[in-house]
């Protein structure tokens, strides 16, 4: 299995946004490890709507 790094710059679009083995340097990014319990894009897309969700919720707080 492998980690994938989803990456996109504030103010880029979609079709700007990149994937790769290792981080993509964008301004905000996801990785996402295979070798845990994601086993489709089904479920990928589940999470990342959860923590759109959690984000919303929370509000924006920089550590």
């Amino acid at each position: 299995m492998a980690t994938y790094f989803y990456g996109v710059n504030v103010g880029d679009n979609e079709y700007q946004a990149a994937v790769s083995s290792t981080t993509t340097g964008k301004d905000v990014e996801v990785v996402v490890n295979t070798s845990a319990n994601v086993p489709s894009r089904e479920d990928l897309l589940l999470a990342v709507e959860k923590l759109e969700n959690f984000i919303t919720r929370l509000g924006y707080a920089p550590l």
